[in-house]
């Protein structure tokens, strides 16, 4: 009877270490699956942060106002793709800046659209003259652009 009680002991041991073995296998495997969720869930903020700034930048770039004076009178026309929310106009005069109220209302339309040209005012005798355009993106936000300026001729 004592070697049928060794062989016991022999396979109870055999059976102890292949549980330690499994448990341990099971310990890493759900030590890897949070490793690899956290850096997932990391990267995943990263990639929709840098998608929010390229949005705004490709928004716009879709926006490319042009000034003209004509008959003195300011002309701004939307040469890009995207429609304008609301333009702000800067006039210098001198070392004088003069800055209009934001200009959101485009001859009865809510936006200036693509390819539209708009009388934004007179010169008022200003030497130089800038316009921001501004959007509103999806969240409701005010977004302005790049301002584009136009001199006008000394007389």
């Amino acid at each position: 009877m004592k070697k049928s009680s060794s062989k016991n002991f022999i396979f109870y041991k055999k059976g102890d270490s292949s549980m330690v073995a499994a448990v341990l296998l099971i310990m890493a495997a759900i030590t890897a699956g949070v490793m690899v969720t956290s850096f997932s869930q990391k990267s995943t903020q990263k990639v929709s942060d840098k998608i929010i700034e390229l949005g705004t930048s490709v928004e716009c770039n879709d926006i490319r106002l042009s000034i003209s004076i004509k008959d003195g009178n300011i002309m701004v026309k939307n040469r890009g793709t995207l429609g304008v929310d609301q333009i702000v106009m800067r006039k210098y005069t001198g070392s004088d800046v003069d800055v209009d109220p934001p200009i959101d209302e485009f001859e009865g339309a809510g936006k200036l659209l693509p390819g539209i040209e708009f009388n934004a005012g007179s010169t008022g005798g200003a030497n130089r003259i800038e316009a921001k355009p501004v959007f509103v993106n999806s969240e409701g936000d005010l977004i302005g652009c790049n301002t584009i300026g136009y001199d006008l001729p000394n007389e």
